[in-house]
């Protein structure tokens, strides 16, 4: 039990340290900028709960 519970703490460690705090950011792109959001997936999730597409 406590093995699994400091490797879950790391899990979660390691992915919250190499996620940027902004969930939007901008991707340059051939001289273009073009914004990105990187909670696109939850906000489908989100809108699919919500009876929307």
């Amino acid at each position: 039990m406590v093995l699994w519970a400091v490797m879950s703490t790391i899990l979660v460690l390691l992915t919250v340290s190499t996620h940027p705090s902004d969930s939007v950011y901008t991707l340059q792109y051939q001289g273009g900028t073009f914004l990105v959001d990187r909670s696109q997936y939850q906000q489908l999730a989100d809108a699919f709960l919500h009876g929307r597409t």
